[in-house]
C-alpha cells in the first residue's frame, strides 16, 4: 500500500505584524481622506482613491490601482510594471528597526511567477514574502491603514504560514519512491495515478 502524506505549506512561530497598508501611505503610494481618523472601520472606506497608486488587500496580495481595470484606477498600464519594480526594490530594502531586521523575503510578481496566465487579470499584480516571523497585520487584510509599520504579535496564535514559501515550505512524504515525481502540487494527483497504472488523464474542465 502507498502511503502518501502531504502539506502545501509548513508554519513557523509569528512575532511581528507588518503594516503593508501603512507602509504604503507612509512611502506616498497610498493617500487617505482623513489623516487624522484614529477610529479607522477598514475595508479601505478611509482611501482616496484619486491619488491611490497602490494598496494590500488579503493576507499577502498587493495591487495596483490601475487605470482601465480598477474602478477608481489612476495608473496608467504603461507605468505598471515601473511602479511595481520600485514598490518592490523598497519592500525588499524595508528593515524593522525593533528587530533590525528584513521584514520581507520576497516579492513577486504574477506574470513572472505564476503559470496560470488565464487568471491573471482577477489576481494581485504582487505577492509578498514575508520573512520567518513576520506576517501583514489583521488590520492591513481588512483595509485599514493603522499608523505605524510594525507591532508585535500578542495573540494566542503566535504561529502562522503567511510567510514566503522558502520560509514554510510544503511537505511530501512517501513510504516508497513514486513511480512519476511530483515536484510540485498540482503534478501530485498524476503522481498518484501513476501508481495505479493511470499514466494520462484528462485535465479539469473549467468552472462557468
Amino acid at each position: 500500500t502507498i502511503l502518501v502524506v502531504m502539506s502545501d505549506h509548513g508554519f513557523a512561530s509569528w512575532r511581528r505584524a507588518f503594516h503593508l497598508n501603512g507602509w504604503l501611505q507612509k512611502e506616498g503610494y497610498l493617500e487617505v481622506i482623513d489623516p487624522d481618523l484614529e477610529d479607522d472601520q477598514g475595508l479601505f472606506m478611509n482611501v482616496d482613491w484619486s491619488r491611490t497608486r497602490a494598496y494590500g488587500l488579503g493576507f499577502a496580495s498587493l495591487y495596483i490601482n490601475l487605470k482601465g481595470r480598477e474602478q477608481w484606477g489612476i495608473v496608467p498600464p504603461e507605468e505598471r510594471r515601473s511602479l511595481m519594480e520600485e514598490i518592490s526594490t523598497k519592500l525588499r530594502d524595508l528593515i524593522d528597526p525593533e528587530t533590525g531586521q528584513h521584514a520581507l523575503a520576497n516579492v513577486y510578481f504574477a506574470e513572472d511567477d505564476y503559470e496560470y496566465g488565464e487568471y491573471l487579470d482577477i489576481g494581485p499584480d504582487m505577492i509578498v514574502g514575508c520573512a520567518k516571523g513576520y506576517r501583514v497585520s489583521d488590520a492591513s487584510v481588512l483595509g485599514k491603514i493603522p499608523i505605524g509599520l510594525f507591532e508585535d504579535n500578542t495573540r494566542r496564535w503566535s504561529g502562522d504560514h503567511l510567510m514566503d514559501p522558502n520560509a514554510v515550505p510544503g511537505i511530501l512524504l512517501t513510504n516508497r519512491p513514486l513511480k512519476k515525481a511530483a515536484p510540485r502540487l498540482q503534478d501530485l494527483p498524476g503522481a498518484i495515478l501513476a501508481e495505479y497504472g493511470i499514466e494520462e488523464f484528462p485535465p479539469a474542465k473549467k468552472m462557468n
